[in-house]
């Protein structure tokens, strides 16, 4: 995880807010924004960078759980940094019902905001979906954000600094997510192959129905004469494709089966 130090690019790195009540952030919230400060603040050395107002710049959207994650991640890498508030990055009322004309303004506007300094890294912590828009509008596809999650995005340099476009280089997960994430994955696995073993039943009750019906020459003849020559080829054919459809069907359960052992013996974080 680290980005060019000799990149004339901009680094747009997009935070979401930390897990909150009221406004106010929780235990776990604060604990996730200070594991993403000390990751920043790594990024930022191994840049070469000595952080400060000149070099980078940190926006919030104005609400207080915004403000504290902005405040807390930062004081993890440097006490001086001046934190801005931006009222273009407060999610528009009724942001999912906006017509596409009003919603492409309202994200013009925030990116327009994110890059007009001249610092080499933009930390913008806010809310969604406005934050995923504006992901979308640089790189060219939405990306989901977790809470407290960051996404660096390195955007290129040009002549029209509003058209700029960028790179998605990496994204940072606070570690008790990212376990959340490979919980929650693991079980969604395990579902899955729990409806596959419905399916396999049917597969193969289906193949065993076919098989018998081509190797019994009695009623293999009298499908013949009930529906003409061309049933005992496509009988066969489909024999075929179901033996395929079992084949794909038990690979799908050795590969879920070799992820699952790697996540229990920790291969897989």
């Amino acid at each position: 995880m680290s980005l060019n130090p000799a990149s004339q690019s901009q680094y747009v790195l997009i935070m979401r807010h930390a897990s909150h009540v009221d406004g106010t952030l929780t235990a776990e919230g604060i604990a996730d924004c200070v594991e993403i400060g000390g990751a920043l603040r790594q990024v930022i050395a191994d840049l070469g960078i000595e952080p400060s107002p000149e070099t980078l710049r940190v926006m919030y959207a104005p609400s207080s759980e915004a403000w504290q994650s902005a405040e807390v991640a930062t004081r993890e890498v440097g006490s001086h940094l001046k934190l801005e508030s931006a009222t273009v990055l407060q999610p528009p009322k009724g942001a999912l019902s906006l017509d596409r004309t009003a919603l492409d303004e309202s994200v013009n506007a925030a990116v327009k905001c994110i890059l007009k300094g001249e610092q080499k890294i933009v930390l913008v912590v806010g809310h969604l979906p406005l934050l995923s828009w504006v992901a979308r509008r640089l790189v060219g596809v939405a990306l989901p954000i977790g809470r407290a999650e960051l996404l660096a995005i390195d955007v290129a340099a040009a002549a029209d600094r509003e058209k700029r476009t960028g790179i998605l280089r990496w994204t940072l997960t606070p570690e008790r997510r990212s376990k959340e994430l490979i919980v929650e994955i693991r079980e969604k696995i395990k579902s899955k192959m729990e409806a596959a073993k419905y399916l396999a039943s049917f597969v193969t009750a289906t193949l065993g129905v076919q098989v018998a019906l081509m190797f019994e020459p009695a009623k293999l003849d009298a499908l013949q004469k009930s529906g003409g020559s061309a049933q005992a080829p496509m009988l066969a054919f489909s024999a075929v494709l179901m033996s395929l459809s079992a084949a794909l069907y038990f690979v799908t359960v050795f590969a879920y089966d070799k992820l699952l052992s790697a996540w229990k013996e920790g291969r897989v974080r």
